[in-house]
């Protein structure tokens, strides 16, 4: 979290930004953070999907013959942002 003061409207902001690996889980915390934002009477911006990070592995599937059979893993990274406005 990183807590901000906007020069032109001297208003606090506080980005939230949540990684996940599963979109399911990510989507629910998301839900669960704005909905509690709302509830305590707190203006919003968001959320902002942001761009996934993807991540690949690159493994030999054999231990040392074989170099041109290999298998590929990969990782993929979802976040999301959420702006707190103060007022």
């Amino acid at each position: 979290m990183v807590s901000m003061v906007d020069k032109k409207t001297q208003k606090t902001k506080l980005r939230i930004k949540l990684k996940s690996y599963d979109i399911k889980m990510l989507e629910s915390s998301v839900g669960k953070v704005v909905g509690l934002l709302i509830k305590s009477g707190a203006t919003i911006k968001g959320p902002i999907p942001l761009p996934k990070q993807r991540k690949v592995y690159t493994v030999l599937k054999s231990n040392f013959k074989f170099k041109n059979s290999r298998e590929q893993f990969e990782r993929i990274t979802y976040s999301r942002m959420i702006d707190v406005v103060e007022t």
